[in-house]
């Protein structure tokens, strides 16, 4: 992470550099204390919606990989309140759907923690979010290249306005001479069987 990294920043000496990382992130319970200090006061106001989801869980896996460097990673959720914090973290409507998930009769039956119920369940949603995300930028794209194609086709008419010649597509056909016997959509007369 950055801190570790502004930690060690001009070590030369790697004994140095361990040291002080061993001494930040080395024990256990210091490093699982630091941790929920940081989840208990990750900020998700800034967010909206699946915003919030992907703020908290990017924050869940900066604490996991914190955590499984020292050994301690199945420990995040033993406090079930860092749960409960975290839930209410969520928009209103996050807080419905894991409500919901938890009350499911599969997730009563199941021997999982609450812990590990919600992390499932909180990279389950950061799919979601991720899925809405690409979503959003294909319409917002499609809604760009349509705008610009209606753009470019006002100039052409204009350009064409300029000159006093309408476009291909809005010129007016003039009637072709059909043979008699002759039928729609034939090339020529000469592909016309004639009696003699």
């Amino acid at each position: 992470t950055q801190e570790a990294r502004a930690m060690i920043a001009g070590k030369t000496d790697p004994t140095e550099a361990w040291a002080a990382l061993n001494s930040r992130y080395g024990d256990k319970e210091l490093a699982l204390v630091n941790v929920m200090h940081k989840l208990a006061y990750l900020d998700t106001s800034e967010e909206e919606g699946y915003g919030k989801v992907e703020v908290l869980l990017q924050g869940v896996n900066e604490a996991r990989a914190i955590l499984k460097a020292v050994g301690a990673e199945a420990e995040i959720f033993n406090d079930a309140s860092l749960v409960a914090q975290l839930v209410a973290k969520l928009s209103e409507s996050g807080q419905e759907r894991w409500h919901l998930d938890r009350t499911t009769p599969e997730a009563v039956a199941s021997r999982e923690t609450t812990g590990a119920r919600f992390l499932a369940w909180l990279e389950r949603q950061g799919e979601a979010a991720n899925s809405a995300r690409i979503g959003q930028q294909a319409l917002s794209l499609t809604r760009q290249a349509t705008a610009q194609n209606t753009e470019n086709r006002t100039k052409i008419g204009k350009a064409f306005a300029a000159v006093g010649r309408p476009p291909a597509n809005q010129r007016a056909r003039a009637p072709t001479r059909r043979e008699p016997g002759q039928q729609y959509g034939s090339r020529s007369p000469d592909h016309i069987p004639r009696k003699e």
